[in-house]
């Protein structure tokens, strides 16, 4: 209690040895705890913004991951959809989170570089092989240069073209359509308690406004019978 009112200014202990009564206390007191309210408000308020906007970014993946879907025709999990480098930035990010937490030697972008001298037509098919055999595959690179690579290293290879496969791209719509239901639940416990917080500080601020009207009344009524 004595902390907030030391954050308004002076020592709980000076306030003891002044000339303020109890009330004066009290009043001092309230307004601290205003102001740790509007401190609360302000970062909850904060809170439910930054949850809207991203749950506006994982809707808006979803949206254009479902439209590359529908507009490829792909049926079969192993079918290769053309969704664009745009619309997979975000599945391109979370691979190479994924990617630097399995492996923390791996150099991501020495080993895309590499990819990069080998057709589409070649990654899709080493791919597939990778994820079959759910071990790393060889990759020649201009008949030269032969190295070993992962499953999730070359889908971050052909995401960079904008490829994904049918399977993937199901499991990551299902994957943020989750997030996007977590973030409904968390932003309405977060109503639910800003709505507690805006009556709580309405409470205080009427207290504080109703000793303000105490106090200047009884300040007239000194005035009165001084005169």
């Amino acid at each position: 209690m004595f902390d907030n009112i030391q954050s308004v200014g002076g020592s709980a202990l000076s306030l003891f040895e002044s000339s303020f009564d109890i009330s004066d206390i009290a009043f001092l007191q309230m307004i601290a705890c205003i102001m740790d309210t509007e401190q609360s408000l302000r970062a909850h308020m904060e809170g439910i913004q930054q949850r809207n906007a991203e749950k506006s970014r994982l809707v808006d993946e979803i949206e254009a991951l479902n439209r590359a879907l529908r507009d490829s025709g792909a049926t079969k999990n192993k079918d290769w959809i053309n969704a664009g480098p745009e619309a997979l930035e975000n599945y391109r990010e979370e691979l190479r989170s994924a990617l630097s937490e399995k492996e923390e030697a791996l150099d991501i972008d020495s080993v895309l570089s590499f990819l990069d001298e080998v057709s589409t037509r070649n990654l899709k098919a080493k791919c597939g092989l990778a994820v079959s055999e759910n071990s790393n595959v060889c990759v020649n690179i201009n008949g030269d240069t032969k190295i070993f690579v992962s499953a999730d290293m070359l889908k971050l290879a052909m995401a960079e073209r904008g490829y994904i496969r049918k399977g993937d791209l199901d499991s990551r719509i299902e994957e943020l359509q989750n997030r996007v239901s977590e973030l409904d639940s968390s932003s309405q416990l977060e109503l639910i308690d800003l709505n507690r917080m805006i009556n709580q500080y309405q409470q205080r601020v009427q207290l504080v406004s109703t000793l303000e009207s105490r106090d200047h009344q009884t300040n007239m009524k000194l005035i009165d019978n001084l005169r």
